[in-house]
């Protein structure tokens, strides 16, 4: 990983034990790929505290992932053209047990396969 750590890519403090583990994976993935820029915006939050940015129950997501403006965008919207992208984050997630469900071109839940 690298030296320095973008504050935006913290976990969410009420984040639960399987949530943390699809964060690592994530945050490991960006940090390898000197993709941790997020445009500014705070990256993850709790299924729970999601809810309130989305129309529809986020609460059995074990993550939401905001990517509006920043490169993770280009590792979860295949709108942008980086499909290879998209299916290694795809694939590392599911190698750790999880599952990815787009929400809207700005944001995607985790969830346990």
């Amino acid at each position: 990983m690298k030296a320095t750590f973008n504050p935006d890519l913290k976990a969410p403090e009420t984040i639960t034990k399987t949530g943390a583990r699809a964060w690592k994976v994530i945050v490991e993935y960006l940090t390898n790929r000197e993709m941790d820029y997020t445009g500014g915006c705070k990256a993850f939050f709790t299924g729970l505290e999601a809810e309130k940015y989305h129309g529809y129950k986020l609460a059995d997501a074990v993550l939401v992932v905001h990517y509006d403006g920043g490169n993770l965008r280009y590792c979860f919207n295949r709108n942008w053209e980086t499909t290879n992208l998209v299916d290694e984050m795809e694939r590392a997630l599911e190698d750790a047990g999880f599952y990815v469900q787009p929400l809207t071109n700005w944001a995607s839940a985790i969830y346990v396969k």
